[in-house]
């Protein structure tokens, strides 16, 4: 038999990072192989990603055609003398009419397909309810309708063979009516449209040019009237944002402004406090200004003044342009990009995110600017919310695009694999995050950044070795990231404290308490000091560590109001991670412990050991 080398259909999907139309047409070549063993009369009847193999040239080949049966040439169907028990079959790709023991069709090895399909655009399988029907709600609109019926219960209401199964992904791919879903007017319309976007605009503008011939010259002198005012009115607007963008840069002078020491958060909070005055009669640029310096601001990872900012544009957006408007999705993306990157607030940042790649997908191709930065956040978002397949299709299709539109060697596709990373260490696999974020950190270098960005992605690849126990390496990156965090945010920022605390914490982990506790000190000081809510997970962790560290310095009685003032935090805030309710509880318990103070130790205990 040929030997293929290859890798299983979904791990070639992801480590490719193949967007939505590049599965589709994979998958339409392994309907193609399907086909042809059909048309030998030969069934397959165990078909899932792991019997697909992919090689180098990207070719799909099926393999295990263990459990294969020949087709009855009159009948297209199997004999029913198959011994037929779970020995045979492959758990969660069962086929219904395999389950009950009955003759099996072409329409078997559709079904299987259709659990295929599922499973390498949505990274999950089907559900599968009590009746035996399988429930699809993943996807959207007609891929979600073309694998319901693939998987339909009862054969004959399946696709009649899986070259009609492979022509209805076909027709979707190429935005035709698909023989999946029921046929309307208002359907093919809509379809015929999305075609034939060039040439219904055509249209539309000779009609319009038709209406335009029987306008009078009074009205188009009115027109250009207006034109001109408008021209006019854009001119001042344009004139006024200039004029107060110098006014805002100016301040940063240090022949003009206050002193050469001069952060660019204070210019910002500067430019803060003068905005509704300077603009507050033009709301349309009141609202580009409110979203530039909300930008600014969670550049710097600065939370409160960069959400509250960007809250007020889309307020003022709302008002003067509506939802669905592209401008208006551009400040629901950036808000949830900084809700997500900030705040981790997922839930309320996922729906903004969806509603702003709504609207991004549908711009022409070549201005669909902001879509690989919506996806990468909207994966993020899904991640946290723990719907991985989601996160990992947007994730890929980001990359993707990056790869194609600006190259493997830009800042944009490092800040692909960062987010690539995020998705390994979401599912705790930090081995597999730590490539990415070397990958990443490679690109920045050889593009000599000086950004804060590229000190988090160090900061972040510390960590990530820090947990999987790999404690020599993390000092010396996270002491490079401390210095890159000086010259561009400085070192009351919150980026630098979140440095200096996970400093702290390898110390603690390699068992040095006073060097971790002078690092978390400065650290929690800087945190306090700052603009980031108590209740914040860092927040809460890092001073769990400080306490505990202390405790084991020998300062137990200093070190428990910080720990009982996390643990009230901790269960408001339904946090993770150290600072879960029941880590820190265990640490309190270690603190009155050291206390000697058993009787109030020992239910504290038992709720971390537990």
């Amino acid at each position: 038999m040929e030997y293929v080398e290859g890798i299983p259909l979904e791990t070639y999907s992801s480590e490719h990072a193949l967007s939505m139309r590049e599965r589709l047409s994979l998958f339409r070549k392994v309907c193609a192989a399907v086909s042809y063993a059909h048309q030998n009369l030969v069934l397959h009847r165990d078909l899932k990603p792991a019997n697909i193999r992919v090689t180098r040239e990207g070719e799909p080949k099926l393999l295990d055609f263990g459990i294969a049966r020949l087709l009855d040439p009159a009948t297209a169907e199997t004999d029913n003398q198959t011994i037929l028990t779970a020995g045979v079959m492959t758990p969660g790709y069962a086929i219904p009419e395999q389950q009950r023991g009955d003759r099996m069709t072409t329409a078997s090895d559709t079904y299987s397909l259709g659990i295929v399909l599922c499973e390498l655009l949505a990274g999950e399988k089907p559900n599968l309810r009590k009746d035996g029907q399988a429930e699809v709600k993943k996807l959207g609109g007609d891929l979600d309708n073309i694998i319901a019926k693939a998987l339909r219960r009862e054969p004959e209401r399946r696709y009649a063979s899986v070259g009609q199964f492979s022509e209805d992904i076909r027709r979707y791919s190429e935005g035709l009516p698909i023989i999946a879903r029921k046929d309307t007017v208002t359907y093919r319309a809509s379809k015929f449209v999305r075609r034939n976007k060039a040439g219904v605009a055509a249209a539309a503008l000779v009609l319009l040019a038709l209406l335009g011939g029987l306008i009078t010259t009074t009205w188009q002198t009115r027109i250009a009237r207006q034109e001109r005012d408008h021209a006019r009115v854009a001119q001042r607007k344009a004139e006024r944002l200039d004029d107060f963008l110098q006014t805002l840069l100016g301040s940063a002078n240090p022949d003009t402004g206050p002193g050469r020491d001069l952060k660019v958060v204070q210019v910002l909070d500067q430019a803060s406090a003068n905005l509704d005055h300077e603009l507050g009669g033009e709301p349309v640029l009141l609202a580009q200004a409110h979203l530039s310096i909300g930008q600014d601001y969670a550049g710097l990872r600065e939370a409160q003044p960069a959400i509250s900012h960007l809250r007020t544009a889309l307020e003022i957006d709302r008002r003067v342009y509506g939802e669905e408007i592209l401008v208006t999705a551009r400040v629901k993306a950036a808000l949830g990009s900084a809700l997500v990157a900030l705040q981790r607030r997922y839930t309320e940042a996922e729906p903004l995110l969806r509603q702003a790649l709504m609207v991004e997908r549908r711009q022409p191709p070549a201005e669909q600017h902001q879509l690989p930065m919506i996806l990468k956040n909207e994966g993020k978002a899904l991640s946290q919310m723990n719907r991985i397949g989601e996160a990992k299709l947007m994730a890929a299709e980001s990359l993707s695009l990056i790869r194609k539109t600006e190259g493997e060697q830009s800042a944009a596709y490092a800040e692909g694999l960062v987010e690539t990373a995020s998705l390994f260490i979401t599912q705790r696999d930090y081995a597999g995050a730590e490539m990415p974020y070397r990958q990443a950190i490679a690109i920045f270098r050889r593009l000599h950044a000086q950004t804060p960005l590229f000190a988090s992605v160090l900061t972040a690849l510390a960590y990530d070795l820090i947990l999987q126990g790999k404690l020599d390496e993390p000092e010396g990156i996270l002491l490079e990231a401390q210095k890159r965090y000086r010259s561009t945010v400085g070192e009351q920022s919150i980026a630098y404290a979140l440095d200096l605390g996970c400093l702290g914490w390898l110390h603690f982990q390699r068992g040095d308490y006073p060097r971790a506790e002078g690092e978390l000190r400065v650290s929690s000081a800087i945190a306090r000091s700052s603009r980031v809510p108590q209740g914040e997970q860092d927040y809460v962790g890092g001073t769990v560590t400080l306490a505990l560290a202390m405790t084991r310095n020998g300062k137990a009685v200093e070190a428990e109001p910080l720990l009982r003032e996390s643990l009230v935090l901790a269960k408001n805030n339904h946090l993770e991670g150290a600072a879960l309710p029941e880590n820190v509880s265990a640490a309190l318990g270690e603190c009155l412990l050291d206390q000697k103070r058993y009787a109030d130790a020992e239910p504290l205990l038992l709720v971390g050991y537990a």
